[in-house]
């Protein structure tokens, strides 16, 4: 699924309820409204934050705001990939085990794993499996 962001100031306009949920029907300016985002067909999931703003010049004064946080939402993204990618490479290691037994953590390894990689934010949590990885890297090399 393509990592497209889509800032726009909208007007709610409408909201109605049927057994399969809300229906949030919003007006959005036409300088707004890109081509790709046009082309998403009806029925496409979406993530969604939305954020109240001042009605006094119509000025949008949160778009900055909005750029701001859908850009850190795509690196917290892109290290949880990370973390998970790195994760499944020292799972499937087959030095795993032996790093692992010399440590005394021989049979729980993906939950030492885990517990090492602690529950920080998710830039955190891959830098400490990319510790992990040099460390068994390191292990192998002698």
């Amino acid at each position: 699924m393509p990592e497209e962001r889509y800032v726009f100031e909208a007007v709610k306009m409408q909201m109605s309820q049927s057994k399969d949920g809300w229906a949030l029907a919003l007006r959005l300016h036409p300088n707004d409204l890109t081509l790709d985002l046009m082309q998403l067909p009806v029925g496409t999931r979406v993530g969604v934050a939305l954020v109240p703003i001042a009605d006094d010049d119509g000025a949008f004064e949160n778009r900055e705001l909005m750029s701001r946080v859908a850009k850190e939402e795509k690196e917290e993204a892109a290290h949880k990939r990370k973390y998970a990618t790195v994760r499944d490479g020292i799972l499937n290691s087959p030095y795993l085990h032996m790093w692992a037994e010399e440590r005394g953590l021989a049979g729980s390894e993906k939950q030492e794993i885990d517990n090492m990689c602690g529950s920080g934010t998710w830039k955190e949590r891959s830098e400490e499996i990319l510790k992990i990885a040099k460390e068994i890297q390191s292990y192998v090399q002698g």
